[in-house]
């Protein structure tokens, strides 16, 4: 089998949920013949901040396509569980995605994101037939999204788990960022352990393109100069930014945690530095 299960929670390390998310996983597996192939069951991330809806779309927007289009990808960023949001799989150009119907997965009603043969097929988890054994009204991940995403990786047909839903029920982008402003290019979207910054710019889309001829940013009370093409051509205390491995605009220090030193949290916003 070419499929493999992935998982992007906020649950941390700390609490029994991501175990208690992963026997539910094995449960559903353990309904199938003992000879029928298991996909592997990789943990994208854990460390989403919790609720951080924005922040589990970027890193799903960004890591997805390294899969085969045949992975099946589960996210639990559900700050709204057991209200009446939709609980979704979605099929998409990348891989099929389960999760809640807040946002998350809105990304993938994009021209990139689309089958190139029709558009998203979407469904609506209201098939109990592939729910798990219990019905906890706060731990729909266990007990619906878990399960559901395990039948889809063992090879359920998508339309079998449930019924037509359409992309209205994706919801929209909904993140900790502050409301627009016209001078606003762009927002920090995530901290990495190293203390840099990466934000939404596509590199190489048209701002990212404008950007790269040599513009400095301005980001909180911080100016920072680019493009830099790596780390060690600036000096240790001048904040850069630089086109990154994710073909995103990235801001950093080299050799220091760039983030902690000048403030910079997700929802930031960026502008262009005035002359």
């Amino acid at each position: 089998m070419d499929a493999c299960l992935t998982l992007l929670t906020d649950f941390g390390w700390r609490d029994p949920y991501l175990a208690e998310l992963k026997a539910a996983c094995w449960h559903q597996y353990a309904r199938y013949a003992r000879f029928a192939a298991r996909p592997v069951l990789i943990d994208l991330g854990h460390d989403i901040a919790p609720g951080d809806i924005a922040a589990a779309a970027w890193f799903l927007e960004r890591t997805a396509p390294r899969f085969s289009p045949a992975a099946i990808h589960l996210v639990v960023v559900d700050p709204g569980v057991g209200t009446p949001r939709p609980l979704l799989a979605v099929q998409a150009r990348h891989g099929t995605f389960v999760g809640p119907g807040n946002g998350v997965l809105a990304f993938l009603n994009t021209p990139g994101w689309r089958r190139t043969d029709r558009e998203l097929t979407i469904v609506r988890l209201d098939n109990e037939l592939y729910h798990g054994p219990e019905r906890s009204r706060t731990f729909h991940g266990r007990d619906i999204l878990a399960p559901v995403a395990t039948h889809l990786a063992m090879g359920v047909p998508i339309a079998q788990v449930g019924s037509p839903a359409t992309v209205a029920d994706l919801g929209a982008h909904r993140g900790a960022s502050a409301p627009p402003a016209d001078d606003i290019i762009g927002r920090i979207v995530w901290i990495d352990r190293f203390g840099n910054a990466l934000t939404d710019i596509d590199a190489t889309g048209a701002l990212g393109r404008e950007l790269a001829h040599g513009v400095a940013l301005q980001v909180g009370e911080t100016c920072v100069r680019g493009p830099v093409t790596t780390y060690g051509d600036v000096s240790d205390d001048e904040p850069f930014w630089y086109r990154g491995s994710g073909d995103c605009l990235e801001l950093a220090l080299n050799s220091a945690d760039a983030a902690r030193r000048f403030g910079w949290t997700p929802g930031l916003a960026i502008r262009r530095a005035l002359p």
